[in-house]
């Protein structure tokens, strides 16, 4: 009997050493294929940071340079007159409305009433042109009016959206827009003279 149960156990801690055997390669394995994906982590992270560095110097954004560091008012204006190339022309606030209701009704929307409020933004550099707009359409109508304002006026931000059906089932939804118009008179504001 004591034969028979050490040739039992002699094949038990055979297989068991096979086991791990075969475990020590699968960790070994799952170890490089680790290394293998971290390293091309890190090559596609550097590659998406020279891409970004490239379509940063391409989009006329820049870092700061000396010229702008000895002279921090002539930066502040040169920013500001890109940022004022941008946005909309306060004088034409109308007509942007008007565009806004023709893009509404190429989609088929009603826009029966609206809230307008103009007021000066935060810093007092142009004004904000918030236009509060309730809508009753399909979703479909709705979302593709929201992207065609967007893509028309560079200008308007998507402020805040509110939907609601009456029931599951309804195809019409009842949506509150909040459009912001970024606009800007054409004389710049004095702009704060920076001390070096």
């Amino acid at each position: 009997m004591t034969g028979a149960w050490l040739r039992a156990m002699g094949l038990e801690a055979q297989i068991s050493l096979f086991r791990l055997n075969r475990l020590n390669t699968l960790l070994g394995l799952m170890a490089l294929l680790g290394l293998a994906a971290w390293l091309q982590a890190q090559q596609h992270a550097a590659t998406d940071a020279d891409s970004r560095q490239r379509a940063l110097s391409q989009s006329g954004l820049r870092s700061t340079t000396e010229a702008d560091r000895a002279d921090p008012g002539a930066a502040l204006q040169q920013a500001f007159l890109r940022l004022q190339a941008k946005l909309g022309d306060r004088a034409q606030a109308q007509q942007h409305v008007r565009s806004l209701f023709a893009i509404a009704a190429a989609n088929d929307l009603a826009l029966d009433q609206g809230e307008y409020k103009e007021s000066l933004s935060p810093g007092g550099l142009g004004y904000q042109y918030q236009i509060v707009l309730p809508v009753k359409a399909p979703y479909r109508s709705i979302r593709r009016f929201c992207d065609q304002v967007l893509l028309a006026m560079p200008f308007a931000a998507l402020a805040e959206v509110s939907l609601k059906r009456e029931t599951v089932s309804d195809e019409t939804v009842g949506a509150r827009l909040e459009f912001t118009l970024f606009l800007q008179d054409r004389e710049p504001p004095n702009l704060p003279k920076a001390s070096p």
